[in-house]
């Protein structure tokens, strides 16, 4: 038995001599091994230096979608190399570096070479960060993108859209960073349908949005009327509101929206400038006729002044509304659209255009369209009249338009209106006025002053009656221009010219 166990125990340490011989050998390179090594340490540091100190942070901020193209090239040539030497140097001399040190120094002795320890150290910390820029760029997109989602209240209605198509920019940017990051996934799949869903809520908001109107506890000093004419004034000639060559605009409304405030005062505590608070309907010639925007402007007296003229304003908030919503006329906060008479005259134009235009082009409908036959055997009796009232209503529209500071409003409906009027009124407006009677002195007065001037107008038009009388030639072309007139005035009111 113990010769058996000696045998055994032979056996045992011989086969474990030879297993172990290489690894033993292997374990101590030799000097120009070792040298060598510590060579292509330091070379492969120098090599990636600079782009590791740049990705290890895990940021990248300027351009970041052409850093990470750049990124993924280093990712595709350079990290294998790195991974490889860290594995195999760290195998040979250790992976810290006390152990380095300690290792590589009594084979080699000293060298100027950079510190084998603290070369490998730097290489795998950036190899680290590296690694993970991936995700931490694609959470801190992801981070910046709802960041931005949650302050989309506080942006102006006007730019929403766009900031949301920057969200969608940056969230498709963190997809190709960590494209395996299901919440980036869902957030950027989510998106076009949030951005719809938020457009529906501000439409929804904007159909709802009444003018606020003037505020009704004004103190003064000044009149109401007269402070928005003196605002209008200013406002339609200002080069950064009405008078802009590069964003004209139209000036629909102003209503006062509070009492004068100090903007301005001197070391004594005096007032240089006043601001009298107004909301300002303004509607764009490039944007969408139905809606205006609503500012909150400061109109800036000059010298101390509690009263116009305005020389600046100072701009706050602003929203958008429907412009149809805009009511009240001029003087109660309304523009060119606002209060009742002018919601009248616009329906009144649109429908004088369509009707008057029905009869002007009888001669054609009447065959295109026979099925109008009852429609014109009901209107013909009262041509005359509907040419008269048609007219007037394209006067009056004209003239409206013309106070309140929005003389292109409507232009092409009000003239259709005056010209398709005088073809139809022609005979009656021709026709001499009988005197009028009437008993009393001060009656007897208006008579005689309403007869002067009813002959005077039909004077003028006597004297132009040849310019009149082309009207005939043109009329079926003036009838249908005046019924597409009257549905583009329903359809697109608040468009510049309708």
């Amino acid at each position: 038995m113990p010769a058996r166990r000696l045998i055994l125990m032979f056996s045992c340490l011989l086969f474990a001599s030879l297993v172990c011989a290489p690894r033993a050998l292997a374990a101590t390179p030799t000097k120009a091994e070792a040298l060598k090594d510590w060579t292509a340490l330091v070379a492969l540091h120098t090599q990636v230096r600079e782009p590791l100190d740049k990705y290890q942070t895990g940021f990248l901020y300027d351009k970041p979608a052409e850093q990470l193209a750049a990124f993924a090239v280093f990712e595709k040539n350079d990290l294998p190399k790195i991974k490889a030497m860290l594995a195999s140097f760290g195998a040979k001399y250790g992976t810290t570096p006390g152990d380095i040190e300690n290792k590589i120094f009594p084979i080699v002795g000293r060298s100027d070479l950079r510190s084998a320890g603290s070369t490998y150290q730097e290489l795998q910390r950036g190899y680290t960060g590296a690694c993970a820029l991936r995700k931490n760029m694609g959470d801190k997109l992801l981070q910046e993108a709802g960041r931005t989602l949650e302050m989309m209240p506080n942006y102006a209605e006007s730019t929403r859209a766009e900031r949301y198509d920057e969200v969608k920019t940056t969230l498709a940017l963190a997809a190709q960073f960590d494209p395996d990051n299901a919440t980036i996934k869902a957030k950027l799949a989510a998106i076009d349908k949030d951005k719809y869903a938020a457009q529906g809520k501000t439409e929804q908001e904007r159909d709802a949005r009444q003018w606020p109107g003037h505020f009704k506890g004004f103190a003064g000093p000044g009149n109401v009327k007269d402070l928005v004419k003196a605002s209008f004034a200013f406002l339609v000639n200002a080069p950064d509101w009405g008078a802009s060559q590069k964003n004209p605009c139209e000036i629909v409304a102003i209503a006062i929206k509070g009492n004068w405030w100090a903007i301005e005062k001197n070391m004594l505590g005096q007032v240089t400038q006043w601001g009298l608070p107004v909301y300002v309907a303004v509607a764009s010639n490039k944007g969408d006729p139905k809606n205006v925007t609503v500012f909150e402007l400061s109109m800036c007296t000059a010298d101390g002044n509690k009263a116009p003229p305005f020389n600046s304003v100072a701009v706050g908030d602003n929203f958008t509304m429907r412009r149809n919503n805009v009511t009240g006329g001029s003087g109660g906060g309304g523009g060119t659209t606002g209060g009742m008479l002018g919601s009248l005259l616009w329906l009144g134009l649109a429908l004088a255009n369509i009707i008057a235009g029905l009869l002007a082009a009888a001669p054609l409908l009447a065959i295109k369209a026979p099925q109008l036959a009852v429609v014109y055997r009901k209107l013909t009796p009262f041509r005359n009249l509907i040419g008269v009232l048609t007219l007037a209503i394209g006067v009056l529209s004209f003239l409206w338009a013309l106070l309140h500071f929005s003389l292109l409003s409507g232009i092409l409906p009000q003239l259709s209106a005056m010209a398709v009027g005088l073809f139809l009124g022609k005979e009656l407006l021709m026709r001499k006025p009988a005197m009028a009677a009437a008993s009393g002195a001060s009656a007897q007065k208006v008579a005689a002053a309403a007869d002067a001037a009813a002959l005077k107008a039909q004077e003028l038009l006597i004297k132009y009656q040849s310019k009149i009388a082309l009207l005939d030639v043109y009329q079926v072309p003036i009838g249908i221009a005046c019924i597409v007139l009257g549905v583009l005035h329903l359809l697109i009111s608040g468009a510049r010219f309708f």
